[in-house]
């Protein structure tokens, strides 16, 4: 079963338009490292058949495949692989054992050699920046200890110890104590700062990564919450370990939309990979076997390899290199009036009701950037302001390149203000947009989303579709005419549904939400 799988899995991807990579560099901690209860190794740095990294290797078709994702590996430890001046914190490379297998000047050298030769880079990592420090440091304020001086937990530790044993010994001291009303606010506030440290270093990584290698294409994979599968007795139909996505959440809230980097590198969500199963809370093997199994099982890793390798392939499709014969003659089609250059680097973000550390600030920005939208004033953008059908035609209208209108008109009355005119009339002449009545278009009304749907699908070009509405739990009150607008857009991935499994076709979309779609549209073109 397992090799029809496996076989199955490579004919697909063998097929596929995935862009070729000569050398590959894996990148992160025990999940991009393979780790888990039947694997091979678990030393990390080497290469396991099941694992993602050798499957996306595979894929790519890398000549040369270079494994350096370790165990425990936090976005602290990784740092100051790059990075020497780093000082990091007082619970560096406290569960890497391996780390004595070379010099500190030999694992630097190690790691920015590879990032250099790289032409694809994954990296895979923070998981244990928010689950386990905050974890160990709660089990050791159970006895009263500073939470943040963690030397009561490395000292008690033999460092040949396997990670489970860690846990196991650690729950056992923490035993002894019962100080909890210490304990629960200890790790609430150990969270808080791991977070900060996290977006700082992930920062500072990619920085690092660029700057050492300015063209490799690097993706960066998202956090999954490999506690899912927790219960509190093996009879239990609930996961209280769902409790946790909000942690995965932030941090890939964070990595999608508000690192300074987050407009550079390909964002791959991973969320809903299968994990082992974890002995429920209630079992004498819980610690034992809970760092061993909180990671991807076989079925776990082919997911993640078809989200990367998807995630490529889209980019290929968007942004494709043409053969060399074909260059003069598209350059001899090309549009007439092609998107506007974004604006000099120089150029100084004027809106300040859009923070820097908001999920949406690379999207207003792009938009911004390539004079795809503009601010309700010289410093207002307005970001969570509904969004009116002239400013989404508009918006448009900027997209197509506004083209000329001379000549051609509208039967629409209620067309007052001279800002929108030019793309309501274009939107008209070119089948994009109807009225709301035979005189009228409301240019003041707030668009709904599958108003908002129709009118890309229509820009587009009206695409085939082939498939249904079953994904949506209200398909149904889709209205006709937006029907197959909604099927395209979210198979293409334009806009997507709620968490609740519902599109909510009356609903609106913000400013902010806009500048997302916007984004996602410039780049398919």
């Amino acid at each position: 079963m397992a090799l029809t799988l496996l076989m199955s899995f490579s004919a697909v991807f063998a097929q596929s338009s995935v862009p070729h990579y000569d050398t590959y560099l894996c990148l992160g901690d025990s999940i991009a490292s393979g780790f888990g209860p039947d694997a091979d190794s678990r030393h990390g740095g080497e290469k396991v058949e099941h694992a993602y990294h050798t499957k996306v290797a595979k894929a790519v078709g890398a000549k040369e495949f270079i494994q350096l994702a370790y165990p425990a590996m936090r976005t602290h430890e990784l740092r100051d692989m790059l990075d020497e001046s780093y000082e990091g914190d007082t619970a560096m490379y406290a569960l890497m054992s391996f780390v004595d297998d070379h010099s500190m000047e030999e694992w630097r050298s190690m790691y920015t050699e590879a990032i250099k030769k790289a032409d694809l880079i994954t990296l895979d990592i923070g998981t244990n920046d928010f689950f386990s420090i905050p974890l160990f440091t709660m089990l050791a304020a159970l006895r009263a200890e500073s939470p943040l001086d963690l030397s009561y937990i490395t000292d008690k530790v033999d460092p040949e110890t396997s990670a489970g044993k860690f846990i196991t010994k650690i729950a056992g001291l923490a035993a002894e104590g019962a100080n909890l009303p210490t304990a629960v606010p200890t790790y609430l506030t150990t969270l808080q700062s791991c977070c900060q440290a996290f977006m700082e270093n992930w920062d500072a990584i990619c920085g690092m990564i660029y700057e050492l290698n300015p063209d490799v294409k690097l993706v960066a994979v998202g956090r999954m919450n490999p506690f899912y599968t927790v219960k509190i007795t093996d009879a239990d139909l609930i996961q209280v370990g769902h409790a946790l996505d909000v942690i995965s959440a932030t941090m890939n809230t964070f990595v999608k939309y508000q690192s300074a980097y987050a407009s550079r590198y390909t964002y791959v969500d991973v969320m809903g990979t299968e994990c082992y199963q974890v002995p429920s809370l209630t079992d004498d093997n819980f610690l034992a076997n809970l760092t061993v199994n909180v990671h991807p099982t076989h079925a776990g890793h082919d997911y993640m390899t078809s989200q990367i390798l998807k995630a490529l392939e889209q980019e290929q499709k968007a942004d494709p290199e043409p053969a060399p014969e074909q260059e003069q003659e598209q350059e001899q089609k090309a549009d007439p009036t092609p998107a506007p250059e974004p604006k000099q680097e120089d150029a100084v973000f004027p809106f300040t009701d859009v923070p820097r550390t908001s999920w949406y600030y690379p999207e207003v920005y792009y938009a911004w950037s390539h004079e795809l939208m503009s601010g309700m004033s010289d410093t207002i953008f307005a970001p969570n302001s509904e969004t009116t059908r002239a400013q989404f035609a508009q918006v448009l209208y900027r997209l197509a390149g506004t083209p000329s209108v001379d000549g051609q008109s509208t039967p629409f009355t209620d067309l007052k203000a001279d800002w929108y005119r030019d793309a309501i009339t274009w939107a008209y002449n070119n089948g994009i947009a109807g009225g709301t009545s035979k005189t009228t278009f409301s240019p003041d009304q707030v668009i709904t989303r599958q108003q908002m749907v129709a009118m890309i699908y229509h820009y587009k070009g009206d695409p085939k579709v082939s498939g249904d509405l079953s994904m949506f739990k209200d398909g149904n009150s889709i209205s006709g005419y937006a029907k197959q607008a909604v099927i395209w857009a979210a198979e293409n991935e334009v806009i997507s549904g709620f968490e609740d499994g519902t599109f909510r076709p009356t609903g609106v979309a913000t400013r902010a939400q806009l500048a997302t779609i916007l984004h996602q549209l410039d780049l398919m073109r």
